[in-house]
C-alpha cells in the first residue's frame, strides 16, 4: 500500500472518530446543562372496566442532536420511538395497574445512531 493511500485512510479514520467524540461531548454537555431536555409524561388517562388503562405517553426532546431510537419500559410494557427529532412525540399505550405501580423501569437512548445510553431505575432494597 502506498503512503498517500495510508495517509488518506488515517485522516478518514481520525475524522470519523473526532465526529463521534464531538457528538458524544455535545450530547453530554446538553444533558448536564439542562437535565430536563429529555422528559417523559403521561396524558389522556382512561380507566377501563377490565382494569386496563388507556393513555398516551409523551416523549419531550429539546436536544439539537437527534435520537435514532428511544425505548421506554413501564412495568412490563415496552414503548419504542424511532427517529425522534426536537419537539414531542407521543404513543398510545395500554397499561395495567401493575405497570403503573412499577413505573418507569428502563430507558434506552440511541443517539444519532452512533452510541447507546441505557438508564435503569429501581427501588432501593429490591432484589431480583
Amino acid at each position: 500500500m502506498n503512503w498517500p493511500l495510508k495517509l488518506a485512510l488515517h485522516i478518514s479514520f481520525i475524522s470519523t472518530m473526532l465526529l463521534v467524540a464531538f457528538l458524544l461531548i455535545a450530547f453530554v454537555n446538553q444533558v448536564t446543562y439542562d437535565p430536563r431536555c429529555i422528559g417523559i409524561s403521561v396524558k389522556d388517562v382512561e380507566f377501563q372496566p377490565d382494569g386496563k388503562i388507556l393513555t398516551k405517553v409523551v416523549l419531550h426532546h429539546s436536544l439539537g442532536i437527534p435520537l435514532s431510537k428511544v425505548r421506554i419500559m413501564i412495568g412490563n410494557t415496552t414503548l419504542a420511538f424511532e427517529n425522534v427529532r426536537k419537539g414531542s412525540s407521543e404513543k398510545d399505550v395500554v397499561l395495567t395497574l401493575d405497570d403503573l405501580e412499577q413505573g418507569v423501569k428502563e430507558v434506552d437512548l440511541e443517539v444519532a445512531g452512533l452510541f447507546k445510553l441505557s438508564v435503569k431505575f429501581g427501588r432501593g432494597g429490591e432484589r431480583g
